[in-house]
């Protein structure tokens, strides 16, 4: 889900390319800390802007909601504009793919602030089991 614009200027900042290329190198450093993590193919992505409202940093309505939902229902704060977004835009998803029976992620990246610190205060035990296995067998160091 694009939160923000495609460019910056003359730069690419969030485009099927960028996306891409994010993806492959996530997936290259899980694979060095867990050799038999399955291969995939990873295809280009598929981008959403139907969630960036009014433009970068201005918070939408279908955001806000998503905010509270989650803050209720799961006692977790996302940022106020693109965790809310991304949040919203997944809602819409499940809303829209009900039948589907597969695990849908919203992965939470928060910001670019080091979490690895509170990461290590997690008990992995609160996981999914299918979770907890991955974090026995590797200690993950971000």
């Amino acid at each position: 889900m694009r939160v923000m614009s495609s460019h910056l200027g003359p730069f690419q900042a969030c485009t099927p390319n960028t996306v891409a290329k994010q993806i492959k190198r996530t997936y290259a450093y899980l694979k060095r800390r867990c050799p038999n993590l399955p291969v995939i193919a990873i295809r280009e992505p598929m981008i959403d802007a139907d969630y960036v409202g009014n433009g970068y940093g201005v918070p939408t309505r279908a955001g806000s909601q998503a905010y509270h939902l989650m803050h209720t229902r799961e006692g977790i704060t996302l940022d106020p504009t693109y965790s809310t977004k991304t949040f919203a835009a997944a809602l819409d998803y499940c809303r829209r793919h009900q039948a589907d029976r597969g695990p849908v992620l919203f992965w939470n990246t928060y910001n670019s602030v080091d979490l690895s610190g509170q990461a290590k205060q997690v008990d992995y035990r609160i996981l999914p089991e299918s979770l907890q296995g991955f974090i026995k067998q590797k200690s993950v160091d971000f």
